[in-house]
């Protein structure tokens, strides 16, 4: 640590060499990298997927900037969200990999896709979602507007799929909770959406989710259930309005 501290600060991609003395271990050598802005950008995007799912939490692989030693990782046949540097681009594309979403994130193109991508989310609410992404984009002045700009329609989308999930939780004498699936995805009147959540209710990422809410006997306060509560008073008066028209 002390040679860390001493030694100069390197300049973007180069090293840093550290040597320290340990007793009966002889003498070892380290060396330290300064991680360049292309990989500080690739972190932040990888980050930045992961915490669009709130309030769902990603459960499986996730490496946001993935070393050499590593890259085997796109081979696995479970679930992961990984970074690769673009240096090594080829050699995940020659890596036998079934089912990937690979994306350039400096051009913004798919290199490759499984081919369902666009038919997974409802239309009408994925329609929803570029839309609100679209709107007043450059009017932002903060790094915190435009992340509540960013990740506002994604929260509302799962407030409309999965909102209503505390309502299908019954609750049994000594206060644990019974997730009911079946009627809680019924319960949608849109089938589109209803043929998405039929899906999501089986993805880890929901059932954790629906865990943590079978042991507590009331919903978590927090951001995803005030949007919850707004969007069930907006239907409220939506409900209202086009009685008082008729």
């Amino acid at each position: 640590m002390q040679g860390l501290r001493e030694a100069a600060f390197p300049a973007p991609g180069k090293t840093v060499t550290l040597k320290s003395f340990i007793p009966d271990s002889g003498t070892e050598v380290g060396y330290g990298v300064r991680e360049p802005q292309l990989r500080c950008t690739l972190s932040q995007c990888i980050h930045a997927a992961a915490a669009l799912l709130y309030p769902f939490s990603w459960a499986h692989t996730y490496i946001p900037v993935v070393p050499e030693s590593l890259l085997d990782t796109v081979c696995c046949p479970t679930p992961f969200m990984v970074g690769v540097q673009m240096r090594f681009q080829q050699q995940v594309m020659d890596s036998p990999m079934e089912e990937v979403l690979l994306v350039n994130l400096c051009e913004g193109t798919f290199l490759m896709s499984v081919g369902d991508e666009k038919d997974i989310l409802p239309p009408k609410l994925q329609d929803d979602i570029l839309e609100s992404l679209g709107q007043g984009i450059n009017e932002f002045e903060t790094s915190e507007q435009l992340n509540e700009h960013v990740s506002g329609p994604f929260v509302q989308f799962f407030v409309k799929t999965v909102g209503h999930y505390a309502s299908y939780i019954k609750r049994e004498a000594n206060g644990q909770g019974r997730f009911q699936e079946r009627a809680f995805y019924k319960a949608l009147t849109s089938k589109t959406n209803r043929r998405f959540v039929k899906k999501f209710v089986k993805t880890q990422l929901f059932s954790l989710f629906i865990q943590e809410a079978e042991k507590s006997k009331h919903p978590p306060a927090g951001y995803f259930q005030q949007k919850i509560l707004e969007y069930e008073e907006q239907k409220k008066q939506k409900k209202s309005r086009e009685k008082t028209v008729k």
